[in-house]
């Protein structure tokens, strides 16, 4: 399904065996579909360009003990420790593994892809990975493709620009009212802000 839908993007756990022999959560040595996989379709350790395969990371960025991990077929970490999920009965628990972990991958994914709809799925991916906060075992001890942990404050920091000082025409008189806009990627979402001297009154004249 996932090599035959090339303009979708899939989001998939690592798995949890890093506390098994005789692999120890490495797919280098033990490859789970659909990060690495000997199949007809998709030769042996050839990770697809529209899935992100996510490792688990502990509280202090490292990997998580029972995480898989894989220096060309698991791309990034993402928190999953302790993360408050629903569970039956309409509850809701903490719950630890890289099914925690893949949720936060998706949730980036689809914000990124509301904020440029343009991007394919092999785009989005590249600016998660790109955007990664480095984490060093997730680079060596414990190799993934990013070397890093999902980082959404750096992904979304190279898609927007800083806001601007729109001042007055050519030839107008300065005002007391500075204008700032925020604008994204293709002028998508503009947002305009007028500041006036005190007492501050919207259009309608109303303070």
């Amino acid at each position: 399904v996932m090599e035959a839908s090339p303009d979708v993007l899939f989001v998939a756990s690592a798995g949890n065996d890093g506390n098994l022999a005789p692999a120890y959560g490495d797919l280098e040595v033990e490859p789970h579909y659909p990060c690495m996989e000997d199949t007809p379709a998709l030769p042996a350790q050839e990770p697809l360009e529209n899935v992100i395969c996510v490792a688990s990371s502990d509280l202090d960025d490292g990997k998580y003990a029972s995480s898989n991990y894989g220096a060309s077929g698991v791309d990034l970490a993402a928190p999953g420790v302790s993360i408050l999920s629903t569970v039956q009965s309409g509850n809701y628990a903490f719950k630890t593994g890289t099914s925690m972990a893949a949720p936060h991958v998706s949730g980036a994914a689809s914000l990124l892809r509301q904020l440029q709809p343009e991007l394919s799925p092999a785009e989005v991916k590249q600016r998660i990975l790109a955007s990664v906060e480095p984490a060093p075992e997730f680079a060596s001890t414990y190799p993934t493709v990013s070397g890093g942990r999902l980082d959404l404050a750096r992904l979304f920091a190279a898609q927007l620009q800083p806001p601007e000082l729109i001042g007055p025409a050519d030839g107008a008189t300065l005002t007391r009212v500075p204008v700032l806009r925020w604008t994204t990627p293709e002028e998508r979402l503009v947002y305009t802000i007028e500041v006036d001297a005190p007492p501050v009154t919207d259009r309608r004249g109303r303070s």
